[in-house]
């Protein structure tokens, strides 16, 4: 349960970085609850913190990183990225396998993870802004206010795609276009943590304490003598 406290601590301001964001989503089923909780968010588009209204966008090809964005994490683990991905090449007939490098120190520091590669189909122009799941093959341990950094890539196969980036408020990092900084820009995207958590299944001892009270009425019932 530490991510629990983590959640906590975030929304009671009590972590010192400057945080972005911190929202969580909750999934149940019929065996698992799953807990989605974002550390950094860079705005998405029509967020009250652009600065400017119109989106951008950072092209990304097959070759040395073109897009990356700092970010200084709260949480001392990352299990996914999400971006806003839409294809650039919509006429060529061919799919682009993307994936996420994930960096620490600088732009050109060492890879400490890559996420799984995503399937992005041929003429993807996402024009409702979904976000794409880059998810790491398993939970990354990071350093709780280190400056991390990420690169979105394709596969030499893919010809390329785009993210979506412009003008933002966002505090807690940065785009670079190439090696360049880009003040004020940042790639739109989310990151944070996922716990799944079974659910138990109920007991003998519990189904048959669950039961008692249906039992003692029914024999009630059947001792109650007639009043006929």
């Amino acid at each position: 349960m530490k991510r629990f406290f983590y959640a906590v601590a975030m929304t009671a301001g009590l972590w010192p970085a400057p945080l972005q964001s911190q929202i969580y989503d909750t999934y149940v089923t019929e065996t698992n609850v799953t807990y989605v909780c974002y550390d950094q968010v860079a705005p998405v588009p029509g967020h009250p913190e652009l600065v400017l209204g119109g989106d951008g966008e950072c092209d990304v090809r097959p070759g040395p990183a073109r897009c990356t964005q700092s970010f200084i994490p709260a949480m001392p683990q990352i299990s996914f990225i999400d971006l806003i991905v839409l294809d650039d090449f919509a006429g060529d007939g061919q799919d682009s396998h993307v994936y996420v490098v994930l960096r620490s120190g600088s732009i050109d520091g060492p890879i400490i993870a890559s996420t799984d590669p995503v399937t992005i189909p041929n003429g993807y122009q996402n024009f409702n802004n979904e976000w794409t799941r880059f998810m790491f093959p398993s939970g990354v341990s990071i350093h709780p206010f280190e400056t991390y950094y990420f690169q979105p890539a394709v596969q030499p196969s893919s010809l390329g795609i785009s993210v979506k980036a412009s003008l933002s408020r966002y505090t807690a990092g940065i785009l670079y276009y190439g090696t360049k900084p880009s003040l004020g820009s940042d790639i739109y995207f989310r990151e944070g943590c996922i716990d799944v958590y079974p659910i138990p299944e109920p007991s003998t001892v519990t189904l048959a304490l669950a039961g008692l009270p249906a039992l003692a009425w029914a024999m009630g019932k059947r001792e109650r003598p007639s009043l006929s």
